[in-house]
């Protein structure tokens, strides 16, 4: 008994220091300390506390797998946020001095399978508008995030706004459709992001 309840131990241990101030090498000890002690073998109908200790570790792998949080890679900032039936919402932060009215990247994406999470999204460019599809999955106790487009398609605008303006529309949609085409906006996407708080 005293192997599973030193463990035990470490995981409060590891958890009371996450909860001060949260940090990555804590959350991955935490989340490795919670998966060795449901994985320990005992008689679990002989030793009650040790039920428990095992209940306790798997709320303790739920809570660390949330997606929730700031995140980040070595040009952007992102936050993750909940939304309704089980959804979430990943939206990019502008760099300083920037609004998003431009570049910025939003995804509603949802679990798929329990590692892999999938989801559509768009650009904020009012210029060219892209719609995307993406893959998401989260490793090292949701630490890491990695981000990857599966689709793009550019979204066309409605031509019959006035005889005056299908001509600049036409050309608009040529220039977005080479985008895609020349690659500047591609499917392949893949983003790799580390978690900050």
């Amino acid at each position: 008994s005293s192997n599973w309840s030193a463990m035990d131990e470490t995981l409060k241990v590891y958890m009371e220091r996450y909860a001060e101030s949260p940090t990555n090498s804590d959350r991955i000890t935490a989340s490795k300390a919670a998966t060795q002690l449901i994985s320990m073998r005992g008689a679990e109908t002989d030793q009650p506390e040790l039920k428990e200790a095992k209940q306790r570790a798997e709320e303790v792998i739920v809570r660390l797998e949330d997606p929730v949080g700031l995140w980040r890679n070595d040009r952007h900032e992102f936050e993750i946020t909940r939304q309704p039936q089980g959804k979430f919402w990943l939206k990019e932060h502008p760099a300083s001095g920037q609004k998003c009215d431009q570049t910025c990247l939003t995804i509603t994406f949802e679990r798929a399978t329990p590692q892999v999470y999938e989801g559509s999204g768009s650009n904020s460019d009012s210029t060219c508008v892209f719609d995307f599809s993406y893959e998401l999955s989260f490793s090292d106790a949701a630490t890491r995030l990695s981000v990857k487009g599966k689709h793009v398609r550019y979204r066309v605008p409605d031509l019959t706004v006035g005889s005056s303006d299908i001509d600049a529309l036409r050309a608009r949609n040529k220039m977005c459709a080479a985008m895609v085409r020349d690659g500047v906006f591609r499917a392949d996407t893949d983003m790799a992001l580390e978690r900050i708080r």
